[in-house]
């Protein structure tokens, strides 16, 4: 969670539920959301909850995102979230939950 870069060119401020997010806490949010779902998405027995925690996770992104200097950000969790339905509808019938 450090480091001075963002890196995506964001806003200095992002609006978040009546609260401000800098672009770097915004940065470091999608990171770690990206190397979770990359650890998520190439596991073959990825489980429901852990499908479940990322939908989530794109939900709660996404509410930070929706201002105009970061649309990019939320079509690239919005291709995010179709692949992750798209995974869970995969899934073999009965694929425990942990």
């Amino acid at each position: 969670m450090t480091g001075s870069r963002s890196g995506l060119g964001l806003a200095t401020r992002v609006a978040r539920n009546g609260a401000n997010l800098s672009s770097v806490e915004l940065a470091s949010r999608l990171r770690q959301f990206a190397l979770d779902a990359h650890r998520v998405l190439k596991n073959p027995v990825a489980t429901t909850s852990e499908l479940v925690e990322l939908s989530r996770q794109i939900d709660e992104l996404r509410g930070q995102t929706g201002a105009p200097p970061v649309r990019e950000v939320d079509r690239w969790l919005e291709r995010a979230a179709e692949q992750i339905r798209e995974f869970r509808t995969e899934l073999p019938a009965g694929q425990s939950v942990r």
